[in-house]
């Protein structure tokens, strides 16, 4: 009898992940990853870990140590940042992936270098426009490196173009200029094996699209089956991947491949068959086995679910509503007008993550900010947003922006208690284990404005799980801002102001007991935080990831010469 082969799927809070899981679950071992453990998949009856994101140094140590747990067999990565280190395992003989080879995943990562290659073989031409005199309007433009529809723009003149470039700070060598073709999209299953060959070609006519694909049918279209098969001959992929194009009358535009299964995967299954299982099943066949009939005339409509849970089922820690919300329930769907513009600002990696997975994917137009530098009154106007959210942000707003926009700000403390800078060091420096999330309206006083709402946050752990903690619940409190429309209310009570911490008070003090000197470690553990040291003997010690070993605190350390900046 053959071994159970058991299968890994990352990114298992993405669009149809755990539909897909459950039609593999009967003939294989099915175990889920994802960067983030406040989704749905936690509550599900497959085996379940918080990984780090694909993008995180750590990931890859991370993944082989799963795989050695979970004796896994194969990696479906569901994230283009995924896709080289997963490429390399299988390179390497650790386990198999159902991805495409490393070279196929390289060309398409690269937008610019993949319309080259494909005009050069004769599968697509919709080069890009190499200089700006040359480009003809309307274009389409969008980075060169860069997944999904992020910073897609239709361009209608060199104003706007000029536009495009100072708002996302781009040129045109880091930009992708196209024609823009008015044609019928589609999304397009490519079901390739090991060894190249085709298994199967799924077209999907897309009809809603909004983040990911909302509605869409299956199609089949004589034109669309011979462009994909002359990229499988032609590029050699030998794997499974998504292309999508534009049809205009027998002709087909490529604008994108992604190298690696897309949320459009559900369809698939439902109408051909689970693109992971074919591709497993055929590993190695120099002949694959007799493909599925395609169901043409398939429609998916994508749209929220509600799943309820007794508290006892929940893990987060903070999931006890706020008694000034007593009495209402966050809506697990948003509806939301889809002509209204919202701009999120935050200044770390997972704020970007939470804007992907959260709210770009919620009806209405969705821009991410993500420096002072981008946060511009130029920039807003040409978006005009209904609201201007800040997940997390260092610096001071310009008081023409607060007067302009309705800005709401996400404080980590029981305003007005705790005005100010540095409140997750402040808060934990005073002894503080929970604390409020407070939604307000920013004022040109600092953290002044009248209240929105609150929500318990937990202050356990890093500093950077405390604040990846706050990204997500700040993500519900829009979604409940937003349905709601609550009236802001007046600041009330004492006001305590904290005052903003600089980077030398990172050096440690001499700690009365190890709960105190976790404490501070933990507490500048994160992103951009400067990490607790001190110096000896002509050498910095920076101290993090630091944890109880029963009664004894083990904490990492990175040495340097004193004279070298961190």
């Amino acid at each position: 009898m053959e071994k159970r082969q058991n299968v890994l799927l990352t990114c298992a809070g993405g669009a149809g992940t755990l539909l897909l899981a459950e039609s593999l679950q009967h003939p294989y071992g099915v175990f889920l990853v994802d960067g983030n453990d406040q989704e749905l998949v936690q509550h599900a009856h497959f085996p379940f870990q918080k990984i780090p994101f694909g993008s995180d140094p750590s990931f890859l140590s991370a993944l082989k140590e799963v795989i050695k747990q979970w004796n896994i067999d194969c990696i479906v990565p569901g994230a283009d940042e995924e896709l080289i280190p997963c490429a390399k395992l299988r390179e390497e003989g650790v386990v198999e992936c159902v991805t495409p080879n490393r070279a196929f995943i390289e060309t398409c990562l690269n937008k610019k270098q993949l319309m080259h290659t494909l005009h050069r073989y004769n599968i697509s031409h919709l080069l890009p426009f190499d200089e700006k005199q040359d480009v003809r309007y309307p274009a389409i433009a969008k980075p060169v490196f860069g997944r999904g529809s992020r910073q897609v723009h239709r361009i209608d003149s060199e104003q706007q173009l000029n536009g495009y470039f100072a708002l996302y700070n781009k040129t045109m060598e880091d930009t992708l200029l196209q024609p823009c073709i008015e044609g019928k999209e589609f999304t397009i299953s490519v079901i390739v094996n090991n060894l190249n060959k085709l298994i199967g070609i799924v077209p999907k006519r897309v009809i809603e699209k909004r983040g990911i694909t909302r509605i869409a049918v299956t199609e089949r279209n004589h034109h669309i089956e011979q462009i994909c098969s002359h990229i499988v001959d032609d590029l050699h992929p030998c794997g499974p991947f998504n292309v999508q194009l534009m049809v205009l009358g027998e002709n087909c535009f490529i604008f994108e491949i992604n190298p690696r299964l897309s949320t459009t995967a559900v369809l698939t299954e439902k109408a051909f068959g689970n693109e992971i299982d074919l591709y497993i099943r055929n590993i190695n066949r120099k002949r694959p086995l007799p493909p599925p009939i395609l169901q043409e005339g398939l429609y998916l409509f994508r749209s929220e679910a509600h799943h309820f849970f007794p508290r006892s089922a929940i893990q987060e820690p903070n999931a006890t509503p706020d008694s000034s919300l007593a009495g209402t329930s966050t809506p697990p769907s948003v509806l939301l007008s889809s002509g209204k513009t919202y701009v999120v600002c935050g200044l770390n990696s997972w704020n970007q993550t939470t804007f992907d997975h959260r709210l770009a994917v919620l009806p209405g137009s969705w821009h991410f900010i993500g420096s002072r530098e981008e946060l511009t009154v130029e920039r807003l106007r040409l978006w005009n947003p209904d609201t201007v959210f800040f997940l997390h942000w260092s610096w001071i707003v310009p008081e023409e922006i607060i007067n302009a926009y309705e800005c709401v700000n996400f404080h980590m403390t029981d305003l007005p208690y705790g005005r100010g800078g540095s409140p997750l060091q402040n808060l934990i420096l005073r002894g503080h284990r929970m604390t409020k999330l407070t939604a307000h309206r920013m004022s040109p006083e600092v953290d002044a404005g009248p209240i929105y709402c609150k929500e318990d946050l937990d202050l356990s752990g890093s500093a950077e799980e405390i604040l990846r903690r706050a990204s997500e619940l700040a993500a519900t409190m829009i979604e409940r801002i937003l349905q709601e429309s609550p009236i802001p209310q007046a600041q009330q009570g004492e006001v305590v102001l904290f005052e903003r911490r600089k980077p030398e008070q990172s050096k440690m003090p001499p700690p009365a007991s190890l709960e105190e000197l976790y404490d501070f470690i933990r507490m500048l553990d994160a992103e951009r935080y400067p990490l607790a040291f001190f110096s000896k003997d002509g050498f910095r010690y920076e101290f993090h990831h630091a944890q109880w070993k029963n009664t004894a605190l083990e904490a990492s350390v990175l040495i340097t010469p004193s004279d070298v900046s961190p």
